[in-house]
């Protein structure tokens, strides 16, 4: 009973997965996407119903308030039916350009990574390019987050440390 239930979802979805292919919505060509990034939020870049090259522009401003490094986290919704399988929506050759004359590449298939900015002007916009190939069956996506580098564990263990030290001499002075 069991196996002919999964053999039936199986057939279920390699049918879906015929209509999704033939049906004509997967389109070949090169997609645009231009967003600007709100601070610490992901935003989602979408090229489901594509397949082929796509190259997305994101701005992003630092806060007023802010001084430090920036991280920027990018990472692949890939879905695969089953593990090992092509996957329907995936990003490959993935590049990221910002104008500040820096270029990471990310190789041939990307899954996640985050790379970190210094040195950057409060109040400034700074603008990215995406580029890459959309490897997926019936499209591909992925997120781009901008945030601050938290503080490590270790910087607040110490201050609390030494603020303890502090209230421990001026209570033993009085």
């Amino acid at each position: 009973m069991k196996f002919v239930f999964i053999n039936k979802m199986m057939t279920g979805m390699v049918v879906l997965m015929a209509g999704i292919l033939f049906s004509g919505n997967v389109v070949s060509a090169t997609s645009i996407i231009d967003r600007i990034l709100v601070w610490g939020e992901a935003s989602t870049f979408s090229h489901l119903g594509q397949v082929g090259a796509f190259s997305d522009t994101a701005n992003f401003t630092i806060p007023d308030v802010f001084e430090g490094p920036v991280n920027v986290s990018i990472t692949d919704t890939e879905i695969a039916l089953l593990p090992g399988a092509s996957p329907l929506v995936d990003i490959g050759e993935f590049i990221a350009m910002g104008q500040n004359g820096f270029q990471v590449d990310l190789g041939s298939d990307l899954v996640s990574a985050t790379f970190t900015l210094d040195g950057l002007s409060t109040g400034t916009t700074y603008g990215f390019a995406f580029s890459g190939e959309v490897n997926g069956a019936i499209g591909g996506k992925y997120n781009v987050m901008v945030r601050p580098v938290p503080l490590p564990a270790a910087v607040w263990l110490f201050g609390s440390a030494i603020l303890g030290f502090v209230t421990y001499s001026a209570r033993r002075s009085v």
